[in-house]
């Protein structure tokens, strides 16, 4: 699978892009995100590069969901104003983005896999980077929701935050 060379880049990729976002913020919470993603991508990369090696690798699970959202939820003193300035939402969207190639990448990896392995390996890539993109759509809508306003209620039900 010659593509597999693309992946790890793109892992590493990520990896450095989380890092450098971790480094830029001065917000504690963040900092703790993106770390956590970082290291995620970095874990995703060594398993694909075992993969790559044709040697064992474990498919350890690792949450990042559910992490985030014990992030945010020690965050929720914090002002929308520390988590919502132009540059961040510009960050946001712009992860957003990178998992959702990610996804795309994997789902078609999936589709090319022959081996039992190759589906389970790209299965579980294809949840973590879902979870990834999770977190960063749940917090752009999160941090945009106050820009939504209701007129009338003819205008159908919200949903609730």
């Amino acid at each position: 699978m010659n593509g597999l060379a693309v992946a790890i880049t793109m892992e590493l990729d990520g990896e450095n892009y989380y890092k450098r976002q971790a480094e830029a913020t001065t917000n504690s919470h963040l900092k703790n995100l993106f770390t956590m993603l970082a290291k995620d991508e970095r874990k995703h990369g060594q398993i694909l590069q075992k993969r790559f090696d044709k040697t064992s690798y474990e498919l350890t699970e690792f949450d990042a969901l559910a992490e985030s959202k014990k992030i945010f939820s020690e965050a929720v003193d914090m002002t929308a104003k520390v988590w919502k300035t132009p540059e961040q939402l510009e960050i946001y969207r712009g992860a957003l983005e990178k998992e959702k190639q990610s996804i795309a990448l994997y789902e078609k990896f999936l589709s090319q896999s022959v081996t039992d392995d190759d589906k389970k390996l790209f299965t579980f890539l294809v949840e973590q980077e879902k979870d990834h993109y999770t977190i960063f759509d749940d917090l752009i809508q999160y941090l945009d929701r106050p820009m939504d306003r209701i007129e009338t209620a003819e205008f159908g039900i919200r949903k609730e935050y």
